[in-house]
């Protein structure tokens, strides 16, 4: 996501709070990164791995789901010895400084840079190139060039991660979101714990109207805005096959509103 450079100025110190409170810590993004990394584990080497995120923000929600599986060692982000695998080394590429210095972990290695430019990365740099939720702010124009990016930087046999929102979804994310959330948190507290705090699977997308953050939500949405409405996943494996990229999985995540697919370089 990438509002004008004028536009975030007059958000500084206060966009990556919203966007904490708004996405990052939800349990539906997180069940989300688990099954990007369920994609992830499949394609990883013997020997030494390099993973890249495209626009990870603050968060470290990538390398928390790679610790959950065992890929990546809590404090530093790597482990030496792992049964499989060897070294992990964690990248992410940042268009937002703001977001860069106020990360508190330091086990992911943070460039800044553009997606829409060319990638501050020599050819065949990466195992995984992940990149979630960012095409979508991306002009139709440029996307081919994008893609073309990600699959230079990916290593032969590696793998690019995609993961975009569903066009037939568009506005009805939200809904969807909330009431993947109120389940979960029912699933972490008990059944009961959906009454007692008044919410209700039916209300989806109504609920959310009410919900506290959504004053926040739109005072963020003035700043950010999606180029478009998201993707169809045919259209999200046509790109890839025009950037040599073979697409070897397709499903759906985040509250089933967003494509997940994985494309391997040929």
């Amino acid at each position: 996501m990438r509002p004008s450079d004028a536009a975030f100025e007059a958000y500084t110190g206060e966009y990556a709070e919203i966007y904490d409170d708004l996405v990052a810590g939800l349990r539906t993004k997180r069940e989300q990164y688990s099954e990007i990394a369920g994609v992830i584990v499949p394609v990883l080497k013997e020997g030494e791995n390099n993973i890249l995120e495209i626009g990870p923000s603050k968060t470290d929600n990538l390398r928390q789901a790679l610790v959950r599986r065992g890929i990546v060692d809590s404090d530093f982000g790597q482990i030496a010895e792992h049964e499989k695998f060897g070294r992990v080394e964690l990248y992410g590429l940042e268009y937002f400084p703001e977001m860069i210095n106020s990360r508190d972990d330091f086990s992911v290695e943070m460039v800044r840079g553009d997606v829409r430019m060319v990638l501050p990365f020599a050819d065949n740099s990466f195992d995984v190139v992940v990149i979630n939720s960012v095409l979508l702010s991306i002009d139709y124009e440029d996307l081919e060039g994008c893609m073309k990016e990600l699959s230079r930087v990916i290593r032969p046999n590696g793998a690019l991660i995609l993961s975009e929102l569903d066009s037939c979804v568009g506005e009805e994310v939200s809904g969807n979101v909330l009431k993947r959330e109120v389940e979960l948190m029912s699933l972490e507290y008990g059944q009961g714990f959906v009454e007692k705090v008044g919410f209700y699977f039916d209300l989806g997308r109504e609920l959310w109207g009410k919900y506290s953050l959504k004053k926040r939500s739109d005072s963020v949405n003035r700043v950010i805005t999606a180029s478009h409405d998201g993707f169809d996943a045919n259209e999200l494996m046509d790109y890839m096959g025009l950037v040599g990229l073979q697409p070897d999985y397709v499903s759906r995540t985040y509250a089933g509103s967003y494509h997940l697919l994985r494309g391997r370089k040929v």
